[in-house]
């Protein structure tokens, strides 16, 4: 099924397990229930066996209807294992919670009769012949229930393993790939009361399959950060707190040691220390409250951890360094993190023009990293910067010309960002350039990179989105969250505004107290840091954090 199934059976807590009845959409004659195996069909599809479409009269691509059933317990079943092996398991009645019996497997062979015995053979020698002989013998008695959590779940022997309980959990409906599609938070909050759970956070099968699935999901928590060391996480949503959350310790650890947060992604943040040219670099994961140092390269300079660019969405994460030039009219240079290899690598000489370039805007979308100059130069409008980092070549775009409107005669109070169009499931994969100016918000979508063609997609007012402004200094910042949210700081509050369904939610309040010399200094006060719990590991090498 796809993603979007999961979010509405999660939304609506959808008892579990999680069963459905399916049917044709026109002229429906037969009706089968099923169960969910994985949550990654394309949007607006399933996958259905075979002998269901069968069963159904089914034909490729054609309309059904799905619909959650909940359908009445059994009380009594008799399996028959394809193999001996399924023997062997120490305890395969905790799968269910009815009356199960075992037939031979299928595989299984009768034992050979034994030797017929001499007549005048000894009567003990007779008996330990027969008894040697062996014997099948089906499990017996009843089932034990097997609700996750609780007490009379069958407790197994010692000698049981984790690949033991991944075979229980598979065979117990597939909640191995449920739980790989909760968010971290969720799955820690699970674990604490309900012990069995907690091998799975240590699984390293599990943790690589539930960080490569969050990439498929909506990041469902922010952090912001503003000046004078504040760190706040909240939820996406006014109605939820689902994947939002982390350890009270990692918030205090932030807040205490006033590191700065250069990026987020899948999980991780990316951070920088400030005043510290030995170690100013690290990766830390907020859910596992694991931190680890990044070394650096010879021949760095503390000016050059201004310029990164960080993402994890791909097996390997990648952390890019932009080395200044040598000289005032010389090229970037490029350096790759190798996390396998802890090591950096050399990359392309990169040109980005003759303006400065805003690095902390910086994204990175199918192979290329797109960065936005400065504006405010009376000779000449800003651009993008789009280098593709496997070619080692750069192209400039220019930006829409109905966004240049105020970019030189009031810089001050003019903002423009680009952010990505939404999250790896988005087929089109491109970028959202916003602006706000004199209280409006205007958004355009980069359609063609070669042409470098755009399209205005978004423009209203502040107060017609339903955000409350106090005062002439309207925005504390801002920033594009799944490729249709819009979150918006003001001087003491976050709004949500939902693009598509044009609806405007008061999050929170934050704790910046914004003024005007102050953004004129520094930019925006409020920065925003999209964000999801995941399990995504730091690297090797990487500890627990300590209370501060």
């Amino acid at each position: 099924m796809p993603v979007s199934a999961l979010h509405e059976l999660m939304n609506k807590e959808t008892p579990y397990p999680w069963l459905f009845q399916i049917k044709k959409y026109y002229n429906a004659g037969r009706v089968s229930h099923c169960g969910v195996l994985e949550f990654t069909a394309d949007e607006g599809s399933i996958v259905v066996p075979d002998y269901m479409m069968e069963n159904l009269n089914l034909q490729q691509g054609e309309l059904v209807m799905v619909e959650s059933a909940l359908l009445p317990a059994g009380k009594y079943m008799k399996l028959q294992p394809h193999s001996t092996r399924f023997i062997q398991l120490s305890n395969p009645k905790a799968g269910t919670d009815c009356e199960a019996d075992f037939s031979p497997p299928l595989d299984y062979k009768q034992p050979e009769k034994p030797a017929k015995v001499k007549q005048n053979a000894p009567a003990e020698v007779q008996k330990k012949e027969i008894e040697e002989q062996p014997v099948f013998r089906p499990f017996t008695g009843n089932g034990r229930s097997s609700t996750l959590g609780s007490n009379s779940v069958e407790k197994t022997p010692k000698r049981s393993s984790i690949g033991d309980h991944f075979q229980i959990m598979s065979f117990n409906g597939g909640l191995f790939q449920i739980f790989s599609w909760l968010s971290g938070k969720d799955i820690c909050k699970y674990s604490s009361v309900c012990k069995s759970s907690n091998e799975l956070l240590r699984e390293e099968f599990f943790i690589n399959k539930q960080f490569k699935n969050m990439q498929f999901m909506d990041d469902t928590g922010f952090l912001i950060q503003y000046w004078l060391h504040g760190t706040e996480f909240h939820a996406s949503s006014s109605n939820s707190t689902k994947g939002c959350l982390v350890p009270t310790e990692s918030i205090e650890f932030l807040r205490s040691t006033g590191w700065r947060v250069v990026a987020s992604s899948n999980g991780l943040l990316c951070l920088k220390k400030m005043g510290d040219e030995r170690n100013p670099l690290f990766l830390f994961n907020p859910t596992t409250k694991t931190l680890i140092k990044i070394p650096l390269a010879d021949n760095f300079e503390m000016k050059d951890l201004n310029n990164i660019v960080f993402d994890c969405n791909r097996e390997e994460y990648l952390l890019m360094v932009l080395k200044s030039p040598s000289d005032w009219n010389g090229d970037f240079h490029s350096i790759f993190y190798s996390p396998k290899e802890q090591i950096w690598k050399d990359g392309h000489n990169i040109n980005l023009g003759e303006r400065g370039i805003l690095f902390e805007n910086s994204i990175y979308q199918n192979d290329v990293v797109y960065m936005i100059s400065e504006w405010g130069h009376p000779f000449g409008w800003p651009y993008i910067v789009a280098y593709n980092i496997k070619k080692g070549v750069s192209k400039f775009l220019k930006i829409p010309i109905t966004a240049r409107k105020g970019l030189q005669q009031d810089n001050q109070n003019c903002k423009l960002k680009i952010f990505k169009n939404g999250n790896s499931t988005n087929l089109f994969k491109s970028i959202i350039l916003v602006k706000y100016y004199k209280s409006v918000f205007t958004m355009w979508l980069l359609i063609d990179f070669e042409e470098g063609s755009w399209s205005q997609i978004f423009k209203m007012r502040a107060k017609a989105m339903g955000l409350t402004l106090t005062n002439k200094l309207h925005v504390a910042g801002f920033t594009i969250q799944n490729g249709n949210i819009l979150l918006v700081a003001t001087e003491d509050k976050v709004y949500r505004y939902n693009c598509i369904e044009d609806n405007c939610d008061e999050l929170c309040n934050h704790g910046c107290k914004d003024s005007a010399g102050f953004q004129y200094l520094y930019g925006d006060c409020v920065r925003f840091h999209s964000f999801i719990s995941t399990f995504r590991p730091c690297g090797p090498g990487a500890k627990k954090i300590v209370k501060p």
